[in-house]
């Protein structure tokens, strides 16, 4: 989920925490629970602008805090904290600083450089994600945890010799063993990338949503990884499987599978071929890539088909929908929709599923903006946890099959989600079930009820009780 962590850390910022919080006209903080000393950097106060006087774009993250007298030292840079802001150029942390959370500066599209001190001793995920100007990145050579070697451009954690954070001007050291997930999310101006002969260990797909990279090269000395017949992508020797692609990857016929985000946020990615070798496709292997409108397969394939020319891969055995797009028909004879066939993706607006399926897989229709009226029919039983999450074009939902249980976040932040009609054989309604759902103003309360999660109409105007 694409602003999960966002939507995380925005409720916890206005509910729970306010009473422990202040701020200094530019930043806000907030009191460690178990630390009175210590506060974490939440974020910029509203509408304060960072491109005029006195910094011009560069901003300097203090160690201290000052607030009725008391003098605080900033330990911790929360998640999102300066998420998405335009008027970032050039950010240094100060010293005494030990903490960078998640996504601290995803989407900052103007960042060029940061710097980072001695202090830092712990960095979760790739707090600088989305960020396609970054093209340096520098660390205080006595950091023991994190690195920069050689001018790199790159946040490498030494301990586990692995590049956790990259650019489009990194170089990867030699000291890189191994590369994390998402190490490059977001880096637009990546057209080129050369994984060298060291690298063993890739954790998941690098390259989300860099959408101008066309040319994957591996080391041919590369002992796990390879790039065969100049396919332009990342394949696991062993297992055959295609690990990161770009828009101008082509598979080979040597290539068993295609693993989850393998192909993750390419907005540049129109079509979708699997050819007759492929006998695995993970879910959410083309997570994101929201623009695709066309999907064949080999007629020639022996596990998958697109039955009918129906726009879609589905597996030939078990006839689940596992792949989707905009222009999909879901043919009469799927049985289920798979976990996160249609995940951010463009969908139909108005989705009326035939009678033959019987499943609704997790994130299923996750993110699917322009889905405007969703009909499940009776012979369904199962709807996984966020199958229609953050569908925000979403206003009217009928569910008639045979459903005892809404799951986790079903339809979490539904916003323009107005109508709801639920069969009288649900049983219960999962946390967060409709949560965010801010304009829901119609739906039913089913005669067999059970149990309501305490969250499960969270921000809705609904009391329903069994």
């Amino acid at each position: 989920m694409k602003y999960l962590f966002f939507i995380i850390f925005s409720f916890c910022s206005q509910h729970g925490f306010s009473q422990n919080c202040f701020n200094d006209g530019v930043f806000e903080f907030c009191i460690s629970d178990n630390d009175t000393t210590s506060v974490k950097l939440t974020k910029i106060v509203k509408d304060y602008n960072l491109m005029s006087s006195p910094h011009y774009g560069n901003l300097t993250i203090p160690y201290e805090a000052h607030h009725n007298g008391r003098t605080y030292h900033v330990t911790e840079i929360a998640s999102e904290s300066f998420a998405h802001r335009f008027d970032i150029v050039h950010v240094t942390i100060s010293n005494g600083i030990t903490t960078i959370n998640n996504n601290a500066f995803t989407g900052c599209i103007n960042l060029r450089t940061i710097s980072l001190p001695q202090s830092i001793r712990t960095i979760y995920g790739n707090p600088l994600s989305y960020c396609p100007s970054l093209e340096l990145i520098e660390i205080d050579p006595d950091n023991t945890e994190y690195v920069s070697p050689d001018g790199s451009n790159a946040i490498v954690d030494m301990a586990n010799k692995c590049l956790i954070t990259g650019c489009y001007t990194t170089t990867i050291p030699n000291c890189v063993k191994s590369i994390k997930a998402d190490a490059f999310s977001g880096q637009e101006k990546l057209t080129k990338f050369y994984l060298p002969e060291q690298i063993v260990t890739i954790t998941g797909n690098p390259f989300g949503g860099c959408n101008n990279l066309s040319e994957i090269k591996v080391d041919k000395r590369n002992p796990v990884f390879e790039s065969r017949s100049k396919c332009n992508a990342i394949i696991n020797t062993e297992s055959k499987l295609v690990i990161s692609g770009c828009a101008s990857t082509r598979i080979p016929r040597s290539v068993k599978g295609i693993g989850f985000g393998a192909f993750l946020y390419l907005d540049n990615l129109n079509s979708i071929y699997i050819p007759r070798n492929i006998s695995t496709i993970s879910p959410g292997a083309f997570y994101g890539c929201k623009y695709v409108s066309r999907i064949d397969v080999s007629p020639h394939n022996k596990t998958y088909d697109s039955r009918n020319g129906c726009n879609a891969v589905l597996n030939t055995r078990t006839n689940e929908l596992i792949v989707g797009c905009r222009q999909t028909t879901i043919p009469e004879t799927a049985e289920a929709i798979g976990d996160y066939a249609f995940a951010y993706r463009l969908a139909r607006p108005a989705l009326s599923l035939p009678q033959s399926i019987k499943r609704i897989g997790k994130g299923a229709f996750l993110g699917c903006d322009n889905l405007k009226y969703v009909y499940v029919p009776e012979n369904a039983t199962f709807i996984g946890r966020d199958a229609f999450a953050y569908c925000h074009s979403l206003s009217e939902v009928y569910i008639y099959g045979n459903i005892e249980t809404i799951s986790h976040s079903t339809f979490y932040d539904c916003t323009q989600l107005t109508t709801v009609f639920m069969p009288d054989c649900v049983k219960h309604i999962d946390y967060n079930a409709f949560g965010g759902c801010v304009n829901l103003k119609q739906i039913n309360t089913p005669k067999m009820l059970e149990r309501v999660a305490d969250n499960a109409f969270d921000e809705c105007n609904i009391n329903m009780k069994p």
